[in-house]
C-alpha cells in the first residue's frame, strides 16, 4: 500500500464513522450466512453456526465485540500498516477522541529526534563560534497541524528535513574550518628543516590533515610533509611528497614506532597509529629515517 492509499482508507472508515450505521449481529448457519454475502477472514475456519455482524456497508464473520453504532469509535487514525501475505495487510490503528495523542505517544520517538539533533546542531554552533567560525542552522522546529497517518507523513518529512540541514551545517563547518586552517599556514614556517616539514598539529580531520600537507607541499615547494594529530585513543599520520620521496613508505615508517599501519599512493598517504604516547618518538624517528 502507498501513503496515499492509506490515508484514502483512514477517510473512507472516518467516514463510515461519521455516518453513524447501525451494527447488528446475528448467529446463522454458514451456509445461510455466506448467502447473506458475509466475509469470511483469510485463513480462519468456522464452525456449523457463526456469528455475523452486519454494518450495512460491511458484512463479516466475527466472534468478537462491537459497538452498537458506527458513530460510537468517533475517531479511527492509523499508526502503521505492514504486509502479512499476498494482498493481505495487518494494520496498527488507535480510535476513539483521544486518538491523535495516541499518535503522537506511538511517534515520540521521531519529536525525540528531531530535538536530540537540533541540540547536536546548537552545540556544533557554539564550537564553531569559540573557533572563530560563524555558523547558521536553519531549521526551524513548526507545529504540525494534520492528524492520523498524515500526521506521521508530516513529521517524517520533518525529520529528514531537519538531517539535512544538520547534513549542510556539518558541511559548513568542515569547509569553514579548512579555509581558516589553509590560511595560517605560515604558522609552520619556522618548522621546515631541509625543504622537509615533520610536525604535530591539532587538526583532527584526517580529510583536513591531507588538504593542509597536499597545500603546504605545494605552496611552499617542500619535498616532504609529514603531519600528526593524536588524541587519547589513536595518532594519524598524513603525509604528502615529492619525488623521490615515497608518502607511503614514510607513514608505514611513523607506524612501526606507534603500531597500526596504512598507505597509499607514492606522493599522498595516510596511516593510523595504535600508540599516541609514542607519537613524538615516531615524528623523530621519521626525520632520522630521512636524514
Amino acid at each position: 500500500l502507498t501513503d496515499d492509499e492509506i490515508i484514502k482508507i483512514e477517510d473512507l472508515v472516518n467516514e463510515y464513522i461519521k455516518a453513524g450505521y447501525n451494527v447488528e449481529t446475528k448467529v446463522l448457519p454458514i451456509e445461510e450466512a455466506k448467502k447473506l454475502g458475509a466475509m469470511a477472514l483469510f485463513g480462519e475456519k468456522y464452525g456449523a453456526m457463526v456469528r455475523v455482524v452486519d454494518m450495512n456497508i460491511s458484512k463479516e464473520f466475527c466472534a468478537g465485540t462491537h459497538v452498537a453504532n458506527t458513530a460510537e469509535i468517533e475517531k479511527f487514525y492509523i499508526a502503521s500498516i505492514e504486509s502479512i501475505g499476498s494482498g493481505t495487510f495487518r494494520c496498527l490503528a488507535f480510535t476513539s477522541n483521544d486518538a491523535q495523542a495516541k499518535i503522537k505517544e506511538n511517534t515520540k520517538n521521531l519529536e525525540a529526534t528531531i530535538d536530540t539533533i537540533i541540540a547536536k546542531a546548537q552545540e556544533l554552533v557554539k564550537t564553531a563560534k569559540a573557533e572563530g567560525i560563524d555558523l547558521e542552522f536553519n531549521y526551524i522546529k513548526r507545529n504540525i497541524d494534520v492528524f492520523g497517518y498524515r500526521y506521521i507523513l508530516a513529521l517524517r518529512k520533518e525529520v529528514a528535513k531537519c538531517q539535512n540541514e544538520m547534513k549542510e551545517l556539518e558541511k559548513s563547518y568542515t569547509a569553514k574550518k579548512s579555509q581558516n586552517a589553509l590560511k595560517s599556514l605560515d604558522k609552520f614556517d619556522s618548522l621546515i628543516k631541509n625543504n622537509k616539514l615533520i610536525t604535530l598539529c591539532d587538526v583532527s580531520d584526517s580529510n583536513l590533515l591531507k588538504d593542509m600537507a597536499t597545500a603546504l607541499r605545494n605552496n611552499k615547494n617542500l619535498d616532504v610533509v609529514l603531519l600528526a594529530s593524536k588524541d587519547e585513543n589513536k595518532v594519524t599520520f598524513v603525509c604528502a611528497t615529492k619525488a623521490p620521496y615515497n608518502a607511503s613508505n614514510i607513514v608505514k615508517e611513523a607506524t612501526k614506532i606507534t603500531g597500526g599501519g596504512g598507505g597509499g599512493k607514492p606522493d599522498l598517504a595516510q596511516a593510523g597509529g595504535k600508540n599516541p604516547l609514542l607519537t613524538m618518538d615516531a615524528l623523530k624517528h621519521v626525520e632520522e629515517f630521512l636524514a
